[in-house]
């Protein structure tokens, strides 16, 4: 689960960073949303958070 909640933030974040630089097209917004919408469907509980953080 951890694995999976850390590469779900980087993918939000680097679609977030692409959606911002310069600028930005549909598709890269369109895969930060899906990114986002990606990470909110996660189970997130204190104990993985806390374990993410190293």
């Amino acid at each position: 689960m951890e694995r999976e909640l850390l590469e779900a933030f980087e993918a939000a974040k680097r679609a977030a960073d692409a959606a911002t630089e310069g600028d930005p097209s549909k598709a890269e917004e369109d895969r930060c949303v899906d990114a986002l919408k990606r990470l909110r469907k996660l189970p997130v509980t204190m104990k993985v958070l806390v374990s993410t953080q190293n």
